[in-house]
């Protein structure tokens, strides 16, 4: 077995859970992308790539456009996901 590249930055992830108000609940983690944003992993059935302040960009799983729109949205909005970008640099 040849191992390139081991790293593990236990700072650089985040689970949060919301409800957007319409009676959906979305539990997600959210972890560094090492190429650049971040990876939002919704509700364990649908991944995204996140760039602040630019778009959520469905990678795999269940697409949905009301659950990138609720994500997006709340990740805009959250004063703390900019300050952790900033103390991971």
């Amino acid at each position: 077995m040849k191992i390139d590249e081991d790293f593990m930055d236990l700072r650089a992830w985040n689970h949060f859970v919301f409800q957007p108000g319409d009676g959906t609940r979305y539990d997600c983690l959210l972890t560094l992308d090492p190429y650049g944003g971040y990876y939002v992993i919704c509700n364990n059935s649908s991944l995204w790539r996140y760039y602040r302040g630019d778009y959520l960009k469905f990678l795999c799983g269940n697409d949905n456009e009301y659950t990138r729109r609720a994500i997006f949205n709340y990740l805009e909005a959250r004063k703390s996901i900019n300050e952790l970008s900033e103390d991971l640099q």
